[in-house]
């Protein structure tokens, strides 16, 4: 599911990733991201084949639960200031 009709056509190289001790499983996560990639399970849970690392989850997160870490596995982040 992607909402607000528009899709990333690459990861950012970037993964969230939920701190279980500070997550309240509020829920704000799942409600914000665009990908359909967070859950509650007991804490959120993070779909690291949905999550694209757009960060978005980590500015709703009202305890700063989640994270953006680098992840290899989904390739190399872009550098924008290479595009000017």
């Amino acid at each position: 599911m992607v909402k607000y009709g528009g899709r990333m056509m690459a990861s950012s190289g970037y993964v969230s990733q939920v701190d279980e001790t500070l997550c309240t499983s509020c829920g704000v996560c799942v409600e914000a991201c665009p990908f359909g990639a967070l859950s509650i399970n007991g804490g959120a849970i993070v779909s690291w084949k949905k999550c694209m690392g757009c960060g978005v989850c980590t500015g709703q997160c009202p305890t700063k639960a989640i994270a953006l870490i680098r992840d290899e596995r989904k390739g190399v982040p872009m550098d924008v200031r290479l595009l000017t």
